[in-house]
């Protein structure tokens, strides 16, 4: 079963990757040519700042999803972190069941409403797409994120580590070697004086 989810995960990976990536540098090239439209030629370009709107929607919730499926995005560890380690599994647990569900029920909001939009007809000003076209990307960025939690909560259970996503486990690597060195250092000093 893993197998497959990991095939699965791995496609989605470059989706979003190809999204969030080249929809960044699509911003920023839009940005640039109507800066130098405006200052050098006197020019505007008329679509850019509805284009970017656009552009912005879908890196905010395709980057939503990629930040979830690589354990980016912002987690409160301080209080797992004092916590006796037999603890933090149980809070992992919590966590990542509950960011799910609630996830998972704000898709379903998201969801709702694009249909609205959708059987309203509603366009964008200047290009005149239907709003249901550029906005369908939120619910399905945030149901794309509910099941990267989901995937977390199943890879704590059947692992004994602490997984805070399907592929990146709880570490503080650099920042326990950082501690050391600075724990040895400190020591250094004691036995100098």
């Amino acid at each position: 079963m893993f197998a497959i989810i990991r095939k699965i995960n791995a496609g989605m990976k470059k989706i979003e990757e190809f999204i969030v990536g080249y929809g960044t540098i699509a911003l920023a090239v839009l940005i640039i040519a109507n800066v130098i439209g405006r200052n050098v030629f006197g020019y505007s370009l008329y679509f850019v700042e509805e284009t970017n709107t656009f552009l912005i929607i879908f890196i905010t919730f395709v980057g939503t999803s990629y930040a979830a499926r690589n354990g980016r995005h912002i987690r409160m560890s301080a209080l797992s972190d004092l916590v006796p380690k037999r603890f933090e599994k149980a809070m992992i647990y919590i966590m990542t069941i509950g960011t799910a569900f609630f996830m998972g029920w704000i898709t379903w909001i998201s969801a709702r409403y694009i249909y609205d939009i959708f059987t309203s007809g509603r366009q964008s000003s200047l290009l005149q797409v239907p709003l249901w076209r550029v906005w369908i990307i939120v619910p399905i960025g945030l149901g794309l994120t509910t099941i990267h939690y989901l995937m977390a909560f199943l890879k704590n259970i059947k692992e004994d580590e602490v997984w805070i996503s399907f592929d990146e486990k709880s570490e503080y690597g650099e920042v326990e070697q950082i501690i050391d060195l600075v724990e040895e250092s400190e020591d250094d000093v004691k036995n100098t004086d």
